[in-house]
């Protein structure tokens, strides 16, 4: 039997791939005309001339705050059957890590289909997501007193860069979010399984404050159900508005679901008139330890430093002790000896958790996923204060 080699995949394997995402997800394959289907992302994991494991790659900046980091979404891992519990899977994600390493890239984030396997392999989750449904009835009707609302043109580019510099500003509260490029807009706002409607909400002082992109699901007896797929107030009163609008459709809809970060007001507004779940959301992954915690800020370091030792066999380049100082909002990060003593010792699930600021480091000391050594009662409290401060968030799916 041939050696596995990963590679990107070619123009006549097309058919193979989309037979394999097919099965995986099971949905009917998608029919390409030659040429069609963009293969520069794809890499596959080939035995022989077989493809027996794919994913995409999709490069983009995500926001940590105010600060941009080079990342990579991970979309459409899939296995064909019969070659599955092999570590073909691994072995594809490993050289992948290695190719967007080397393109400079300190993070990848992905959906999972299973937490506990992306879990094994370096990846945590980045945040959580609150699903609310409740009756249309229970919002308010009115956006509020000298508020407008207009659609938004989908081919509009004007109408695209306010939306846009809307989201930027918002997604500056998260870690997590992409840094948006045209086509990931395109995908938000038209996509291709269902009909999506968005609406801009504009302050009488200040303009454009908040928008919301939704769809309608059919229910029995002829209802529907109002799906909320993207929701951003820039402040309270665009949020007021944005239910307001929202409210406006019960000629339409019965109910109304939304998916929300964890800190968001609607809970705070109806509180005893809602349905609320939370849910894990997307896994975040450090690439390179190094460039990763030196590529963003901390406004809630206090000045330190300790002995980091990391544990991970999928990324070796980040298995080892690591001398990492917090000076002024900044962090630097040189190697230190193999044999050196640590302060803190986890694998790279559990770095990730705690980079994304999910994690809290006193959580992890409680679940058997970090260890401490040394007398310094304030390290862990000290380090979630320079590692927390943001919630998780990522709407965008890969």
């Amino acid at each position: 039997m041939s050696e596995p080699v990963v590679r990107p995949a070619r123009p006549e394997e097309v058919t193979r791939l989309a037979s394999i995402h097919s099965q995986a997800w099971n949905v009917d394959p998608p029919r390409y005309e030659p040429g069609e289907h963009d293969l520069s992302a794809s890499r596959v994991l080939a035995i022989g001339d077989e493809v027996a494991a794919v994913l995409e790659i999709i490069g983009r900046e995500v926001w940590f705050g105010p600060d941009r980091l080079g990342a990579v979404g991970l979309g459409g891992v899939a296995t064909a059957p019969e070659h599955r519990r092999r570590g073909y899977c691994r072995r594809l994600l490993q050289e992948v890590m290695k190719e967007v390493r080397d393109q400079g890239k300190v993070l990848s984030l992905l959906w999972p289909f299973s937490y506990a396997f992306y879990r094994r392999l370096g990846w945590e989750t980045g945040g959580l997501q609150l699903w609310v449904t409740l009756p249309l009835a229970a919002l308010p009707r009115d956006i509020g007193r000298g508020w407008t609302a207009r659609p938004v043109g989908a081919d509009s580019p004007a109408d695209l860069a306010v939306l846009d510099d809307l989201y930027s500003r918002w997604a500056r509260r998260f870690h997590g979010c992409l840094v948006r490029q045209p086509e990931d807009w395109k995908r938000r706002l038209q996509h291709r399984n269902e009909r999506r409607f968005t609406y801009l909400v504009c302050s009488p002082e200040s303009g454009p404050a908040g928008y919301v992109t939704y769809a309608f699901r059919p229910l029995p007896d002829d209802w529907r159900q109002l799906l909320v797929r993207e929701f951003v107030a820039l402040d309270g009163r665009a949020h007021q508005a944005l239910l307001g609008l929202l409210g406006n459709h019960d000629s339409q809809a019965q109910r109304v679901e939304l998916v929300l970060p964890p800190d968001d007001l609607l809970l705070h507004r109806w509180p005893d008139r809602t349905e609320a779940t939370v849910r894990d959301g997307f896994m975040l992954r450090v690439v390179d330890v190094k460039a990763a915690l030196e590529g963003r800020s901390y406004p809630g370091a206090e000045d330190g430093e300790l002995k980091w030792r990391v544990r991970d066999e999928l990324c070796p380049w980040n298995d080892g002790v690591f001398h990492v100082a917090w000076d002024r909002g900044r962090c630097a990060v040189r190697p230190a000896p193999a044999a050196a003593s640590w302060d803190l010792e986890c694998d790279a699930a559990t770095l990730s958790g705690l980079y994304a600021g999910k994690l809290p480091p006193q959580a992890a000391l409680a679940l058997g996923r970090l260890a401490v050594t040394g007398d310094r009662p304030e390290l862990l409290p000290w380090l979630g204060r320079c590692l927390g401060g943001r919630l998780g968030w990522l709407q965008d799916f890969f």
